[in-house]
């Protein structure tokens, strides 16, 4: 199977209706394979209407873990 890149754009931000139409176009494709989204943990990604419309659709999201990085001493 081929790589395909989705891309979903938008005149202002990413928020979670981005998200949404994003997961849509993907499950327009068709798959029949399982389908894994990774995501950065952003708070409008894992909000319930994410979340419902991902189970709705049958894919799975993934998000990754934090990245912790150590405050600079002077």
């Amino acid at each position: 199977m081929p790589h395909e890149l989705i891309t979903v754009t938008n005149d202002t931000y990413i928020n979670a209706q981005s998200v949404c139409d994003l997961l849509r176009r993907i499950a327009q494709l068709g798959f029949e394979v399982p389908i894994t989204l990774v995501l950065d943990n952003a708070r409008y990604q894992k909000c319930r209407i994410v979340q419902e419309l991902a189970e709705t659709l049958d894919i799975e999201l993934l998000y990754t873990a934090g990245v912790f990085t150590e405050p600079k001493s002077d």
